[in-house]
């Protein structure tokens, strides 16, 4: 991925929760680590910033964490030397360097985890619930970073092209959400475009929906059960102009309606 933009959603995104150390440096940091399942694996990724809307490479990471919901088979580190640690459960698997100084691996793919033949990767996801095993750290000046709080959600915006961006949700929910929509700082007509339906990468029709007067756009899927995917691209951006961050405002309107229609609404 050439690029890739987060927008942290709901009360705890996943720069809260419960604390593994008390941060004496500089003030909080936001982060996200997520997966993306590609037939039996699943791509881990992490990403970390200074504010809610970041690129994933603004900061450095030196050790994470991640627990899954069904045991793994193999796991395939993609930071440079660094070590990897399993639980004998196959349930969890830490990345970090244990020995030297103190490693800053960039952020990105970190990992992909295989999973034995049989497993019904339709139902594997990770685990949020416990932030002793699902967690990012970045330095001794820093909590850690974890998504352990009930409601946080994140857009995912990537692709190789500045002007067009693939979109994607993961929510540490373990329902789908119903819908989502992305706000920005202008008008989106002659900004951005959208296709009106969209088939996404897991099989849903999703429908876009927003005036060219309006400031945001929205998506929702019609058809029952209603759900939007997560993980799975759901939608195509066209902008008129090389995205940045100052295109996208994630305190008007960006927010994601969750699997009882409670809001998600963005925290500054």
């Amino acid at each position: 991925m050439l690029s890739l933009l987060l927008l942290l959603l709901g009360p705890s995104a996943c720069a809260s929760g419960q604390r593994r150390r008390q941060s004496t440096g500089p003030g909080p940091i936001s982060g996200a680590l997520f997966g993306v399942t590609k037939g039996m694996s699943i791509d881990v990724y992490v990403a970390i910033g200074e504010s809610r809307t970041f690129r994933f490479d603004e900061r450095t990471f030196e050790s994470m964490s991640v627990r899954f919901t069904a045991p793994f088979d193999t796991v395939v580190s993609h930071a440079e030397g660094a070590d990897t640690y399993e639980a004998a459960s196959k349930l969890f698997v830490g990345i970090t360097r244990i020995q030297g100084t103190p490693p800053q691996f960039p952020a990105g793919l970190v990992a992909t985890v295989s999973f034995a033949e049989g497993t019904d990767m339709a139902n594997v996801r990770i685990d949020y619930t416990n932030p002793q095993e699902t967690y990012i750290e970045v330095g001794e000046e820093h909590d850690a970073i974890t998504c352990s709080g009930e409601g946080a959600a994140f857009l995912v915006l990537s692709g190789d092209s500045e002007t067009e961006q693939d979109l994607r949700l993961f929510t540490t929910q373990a329902e789908p959400p119903r819908g989502a929509s992305l706000a920005f700082s202008r008008p989106i007509g002659g900004l951005v475009d959208v296709p009106a339906t969209f088939l996404a990468s897991s099989g849903e029709v999703v429908s876009a929906f927003g005036a060219p007067a309006s400031y945001k756009i929205g998506w929702g899927v019609f058809e029952e059960p209603n759900l939007l995917p997560t993980a799975a691209i759901f939608s195509t951006l066209t902008f008129a102009e090389p995205l940045s961050l100052a295109l996208l405002a994630v305190s008007n309107g960006t927010a994601v309606d969750g699997y009882e229609y409670e809001p998600l609404d963005v925290q500054h």
